[in-house]
């Protein structure tokens, strides 16, 4: 793989390299810079990867919108991570760079980080985030920290989840906004539908969600019943007894698991909730790793040692940690 920095950039005439990562951070290049790399990989039509490190750059939607241009020509692309964080591309260029990344219809691996960058639901004509040619996808990862999530941006998002047949792994991340219940169901029907999927992460912080969220959520993953790999972390939130005990019982379904790894710190689950969850670990009998952070949750010495004597009782187990 070549590695592009920004002295190289200027030089740059001719790329024959099949695999390629331009690790421009924190240089400021704006959209001029930006348009510059869209023009130089246009040229790479045997590019198979594909990695932009663009974070704190200034690049607007003109910029934005030329890099999807520039990926677009990249027929052959299989493996792309984009990292926007820290831009000003907006939901004009969000989506203008979306369009350009559906062209690529061999993909196997997106990553997409587009971090506050101002993208709203303000404008509905511009929802962006278009994957549906994407259907070759086995590895999708959408940090959506600082993203504005409404009911057809998740619809949208959903959509692309579920039509990718081929899908093994998920992550999505999301910081500090309300995702009301609808939402979260949305999202849930889309990795319902995704029964391929061997991993999922999905991380969800500071985002109000209630019981009746991650109750519409558990029920969808318990579908994926291939799930080896499982990531749910839901941090400050508004979970309680009810989210708790369904969380359980969901994953008390996926019999093929083997790593779990939970986090509900700052929540209210309480003893009751915090043993429910563990009864329905402990029908998972092929897990050898297990990762159980809940403190903060009203949760008492006595039910802590219980949990820690369930867990002990699991023969496969390799690894425990609960904190």
């Amino acid at each position: 793989m070549k590695i592009i920095d920004i002295q190289e950039l200027n030089q740059l005439n001719y790329i024959k390299e099949s695999s390629l990562t331009f690790d421009l951070q924190y240089k400021k290049i704006g959209d001029e810079g930006a348009s510059k790399i869209a023009y130089k990989i246009s040229k790479c039509q045997n590019l198979n990867h594909l990695v932009l490190h663009l974070h704190d750059h200034n690049i607007g939607p003109t910029g934005a919108q030329n890099l999807g241009v520039g990926i677009s020509k990249c027929a052959s692309l299989q493996t792309l991570e984009i990292y926007l964080n820290g831009n000003e591309i907006g939901q004009e260029g969000a989506s203008k760079l979306s369009e350009g990344v559906s062209s690529c219809q061999f993909l196997k691996t997106l990553k997409l980080s587009l971090n506050q960058n101002e993208i709203t639901c303000s404008d509905q004509k511009q929802q962006g985030f278009l994957l549906s040619s994407c259907k070759n996808l086995e590895n999708f990862q959408f940090d959506l920290l600082g993203i504005e999530i409404d009911i057809e941006r998740a619809q949208r998002i959903s959509q692309a989840i579920s039509e990718c047949q081929n899908l093994k792994i998920l992550t999505l991340k999301s910081w500090s906004f309300s995702i009301k219940t609808e939402i979260i169901s949305i999202l849930g029907k889309g990795i319902g539908l995704s029964t391929n999927i061997e991993n999922i992460t999905i991380i969800f912080y500071n985002n109000n969600i209630s019981d009746e969220g991650l109750t519409e959520l558990s029920v969808q993953i318990s579908k994926c019943i291939q799930i080896k790999y499982l990531t749910l972390e839901f941090c400050n939130n508004k979970i309680g007894v009810c989210g708790a005990t369904m969380l359980g019982k969901s994953i008390s379904i996926l019999r093929n698991l083997a790593v779990l790894k939970i986090k509900l710190m700052h929540n209210k689950i309480q003893d009751k909730g915090a043993q429910q969850l563990s009864f329905g670990i402990k029908q998972c009998k092929n897990l050898q790793f297990i990762l159980l952070e809940q403190y903060d949750n009203y949760v008492s010495q006595d039910a802590q040692y219980k949990i820690r004597q369930i867990f002990f009782k699991m023969n496969k187990l390799a690894c425990i940690k609960l904190l």
